[in-house]
């Protein structure tokens, strides 16, 4: 989806190339400043069940640049996870709006081409130095501490920012 009807994404699922596995997450699109903060594109998934993490201390993806973004330095990936241990309704509902939204911010679209890695901390909070913090832009406040064992879904979020 594209905030205020700028911009594209869409995803394909591909054989080749990929890093482990049989295939992965293909995702081309294109982010249009739409407001004085930036704007951006989005793609995700809240499922119906919940995602138990409490075992886990980190989460990591591989992604491949094939083509640095075009506005140098302007562009970001911002990995969301979607926590429902408050949620009352609208627990499935997308964007995810009845749900805790933890963000980490990753400035990785303008590397070069070829495979990369991200790993992050599974620690978040309304602190701003948290892994996943709760920046209160989106979702609601609940009890400001990501629960691990009451993650609903994720949304990958590409952004720019509005110097342009």
């Amino acid at each position: 989806r594209g905030y205020n009807g700028g911009g594209s994404i869409n995803y394909t699922y591909v054989v080749s190339p990929a890093v482990q596995g049989n295939g992965s997450l293909r995702i081309e699109y294109d982010i249009e400043q739409t407001e004085s903060w930036g704007g951006l594109v989005e793609i995700g998934h809240i499922a119906n069940e919940t995602y138990v993490l409490s075992g886990a201390s980190t989460i990591s993806f591989w992604y491949n640049i094939e083509q640095p973004q075009s506005s140098v330095g302007r562009g970001h990936l911002r990995l969301i996870l979607l926590e429902g241990s408050d949620c009352s309704q609208d627990c499935e509902a997308p964007p995810g709006q009845g749900l805790e939204n933890y963000y980490t911010f990753h400035n990785i679209l303008d590397e070069g081409p070829g495979w990369h890695k991200v790993t992050v901390e599974l620690i978040g909070s309304d602190n701003d130095t948290a892994p996943f913090w709760r920046t209160g832009w989106t979702g609601q406040v609940g009890n400001r501490v990501l629960d691990l064992e009451s993650i609903k879904g994720f949304r990958l979020e590409f952004n720019i920012d509005g110097s342009g």
